[in-house]
């Protein structure tokens, strides 16, 4: 992976924020491990349903296997429900990826290369389609564990497909509100995402999750033919 450019891969299975695996692993016992289960999916489940539309900025870190920093990032996430999203990576390096509900673009002005992927069901399970997915939670995810640390309210999720690069994702409610995701994946590798200043509901321009290529991009995939504006 280079140093510089964050891979599509990290992109795809998001999301998307601290250190559960370590921090928040404590045995609830039965009876409240199934309470915690049915607040889990409630929690979840009225969040989404309130949120058509989100805003908000956010701060990355990519650790290692030792749990030792390779990368950090921040900038601005969009999305707008059913499946369209932007994550604006500002810092420390500008980098576009968009999902306009039918294609998937990397955009990176450095290298002045555009990537392009149809957005099929293939990315349903993965954390990036998460929050702007309209099919149920648990259609794609099993939840693993939950429950109440301080004043965060964690819900770990496995994807029930065994086609994915990653192992589980991990959501942190405050007060009711989404703050923070962690993802885990096959290399041993944890994905942390803080939100913060999040906007519920904004109104979104029109061509916020439209994307034409600047011209003289290299193109990677079949361009769609609304998006050959600038080619």
């Amino acid at each position: 992976m280079k140093a510089k450019t964050l891979s599509l891969f990290f992109a795809i299975v998001f999301i998307s924020w601290l250190n559960l695996a370590q921090t928040h692993a404590i045995e609830p016992d039965a009876e409240d491990a199934v309470e915690n289960s049915e607040k889990a999916w409630g929690l979840l489940d009225a969040y989404l349903t309130g949120v058509t539309t989100m805003r908000a900025q956010f701060r990355q870190v990519l650790l290692d296997e030792n749990q030792q920093i390779v990368q950090t990032a921040g900038g601005i996430l969009v999305l707008k429900r059913p499946g369209q999203f932007r994550w604006d990576y500002q810092d420390p390096y500008e980098q576009l990826i968009l999902s306009d509900g039918t294609h998937l673009w990397l955009y990176d002005p450095d290298l002045e290369q555009v990537i392009v992927k149809d957005l099929d069901v293939s990315l349903a399970n993965t954390p990036a389609m998460l929050l702007s997915g309209d099919a149920s939670m648990t259609d794609g995810f099993k939840l693993m564990e939950a429950g109440q640390y301080g004043e965060v309210f964690w819900m770990t999720l496995v994807p029930r497909s065994q086609e994915t690069d990653f192992r589980n994702i991990s959501l942190g409610f405050v007060g009711g509100q989404l703050q923070l995701m962690e993802l885990e994946d096959s290399l041993d590798q944890v994905t942390r995402i803080i939100l913060q200043e999040v906007e519920r509901n904004p109104e979104l321009a029109d061509d916020t999750f439209r994307f034409v290529p600047p011209a003289g991009s290299d193109v990677i995939g079949e361009l769609p033919v609304a998006n050959q504006d600038n080619q």
